[in-house]
């Protein structure tokens, strides 16, 4: 267990102008091959037929294709690089902005101020203020 609670991770890291040799991957095989030991150690600690069991065989799964993976690259001297020319940049000058047409709605307009005239809550900042203010007042109370 002490592999996946390693305080200090042991990475490796290639510029993008080197390539990455797979021939020289045993450092990677081997960490693959601990956590893969490891993996199988926390199965064996699981109850059977638990939630943990079948997590731990779904990670051992993909630990053991990776290493497999890992092992067969290394065994054909696979060269790994990173792709410099990743061509033109898309342009998006053919995109043409959106133009709004401004537009106004007076009837709209009009009928929502009479229906606050009609209610009588012209006011509404002063209602939200006293809304406020009594519901302070019964956080201070203790009661809301």
């Amino acid at each position: 267990m002490q592999m996946f609670r390693s305080r200090k991770a042991k990475a490796e890291f290639y510029p993008t102008s080197v390539d990455k040799n797979w021939a020289d991957a045993w450092p990677e095989i081997d960490r693959l091959g601990q956590r893969l030991d490891a993996v199988r150690v926390a199965i064996k600690a699981s109850a059977p037929d638990s939630w943990a069991e079948k997590h731990w065989l779904q990670i051992e799964a993909i630990v053991f294709r990776k290493w497999k993976n890992a092992i067969l690259l290394k065994d054909i001297g696979m060269r790994q690089g990173s792709r410099r020319d990743a061509g033109p940049a898309i342009s998006y000058d053919w995109w043409e902005p959106a133009q709004e047409i401004p537009m106004s709605f007076p009837l709209l307009d009009n009928i929502s101020r009479l229906i606050l005239d009609h209610t009588g809550n012209t006011n509404l900042d002063r209602a939200w203020e006293m809304a406020r203010n009594e519901s302070l007042q019964k956080a201070r109370q203790g009661l809301g």
